[in-house]
C-alpha cells in the first residue's frame, strides 16, 4: 500500500495538469546571493523572466540581468538568482526537470503542481519552500532529501521510477492516512527481492 506521499486529493491526473499545468512556474526570492541556481529543463523553448528586484543569469558565467532570458528545449539549464523579487517561466507543463539542491542562506518559494516532471531533485533546501502535487507525473527519477517544510504530495503509482530516495522529508510522507515520522538516517528501505 507503500504508494502516497502526502495526501492524495483524488483528482485526476489530467485535471491537475490541466488545471495547473498552464499557470506560471514561479519561483520568488526572499534571499539571493548569486551563487545558487535552480536546474531546469523544458520542453518546447520559451523564456524565464525575473521580476521585483530579482536578476537571473543562465549558467554559471556572464551577467546578472533583469530582462527575460531564453531557456532551449530538452536542455539543462542553470539559473542562477540574486536579490528579492522573482523569476517566472509562463507555463508550468514546459517544466520536464526540476533539481533544487543545497541553497544555503538562498531562500525560494515556488509550487511544481501541474509540471510535467520526469525528473524531480530536491535537497538540503534550507529556508526554502517547495510544495506541490506529484499526482500523474512521469517521473523516473525522484529524490527528496532535507526538504525542511517543503510539503511534496502526491500519488506515486504507476510511475516508472529507476531511483526513488527519500529522507529527511518531514510532513511529506504518509501511509494511508497516517503521517509518518521516519527519523532513522537510513530512511525508508526496501530490502532483498522487493517487487
Amino acid at each position: 500500500m507503500f504508494g502516497k506521499l502526502g495526501l492524495g486529493l483524488g483528482l485526476g491526473a489530467h485535471r491537475i495538469v490541466d488545471r495547473y499545468g498552464n499557470m506560471p512556474a514561479t519561483f520568488t526570492v526572499t534571499s539571493g546571493d548569486g551563487t545558487k541556481y535552480v536546474r531546469v529543463q523544458v520542453s518546447e523553448t520559451t523564456t524565464v523572466t525575473p521580476a521585483g528586484g530579482t536578476s537571473i543569469r543562465i549558467g554559471s558565467s556572464g551577467e546578472f540581468v533583469t530582462t527575460p532570458l531564453t531557456l532551449a528545449a530538452n536542455t539543462n539549464q542553470d539559473i542562477y538568482f540574486k536579490d528579492a523579487g522573482s523569476f517566472t517561466i509562463p507555463k508550468r507543463k514546459l517544466v520536464t526537470y526540476l533539481y533544487i539542491f543545497n541553497l544555503g542562506s538562498s531562500v525560494i518559494t515556488g509550487d511544481i503542481t501541474g509540471m510535467k516532471l520526469t525528473y524531480l531533485f530536491l535537497r538540503y533546501l534550507g529556508s526554502s519552500v517547495i510544495t506541490g502535487d506529484i499526482t500523474g507525473m512521469k517521473l523516473t527519477y525522484l529524490l527528496l532529501n532535507g526538504i525542511g517544510s517543503s510539503i511534496i504530495t502526491g500519488d506515486i503509482t504507476g510511475m516508472k521510477l529507476t531511483t526513488l530516495y527519500l529522507n529527511g522529508i518531514g510532513s511529506s510522507l504518509s501511509y494511508g492516512t497516517n503521517l509518518l515520522n521516519i527519523t532513522s538516517t537510513l530512511g525508508i528501505q526496501l530490502l532483498g527481492n522487493t517487487v
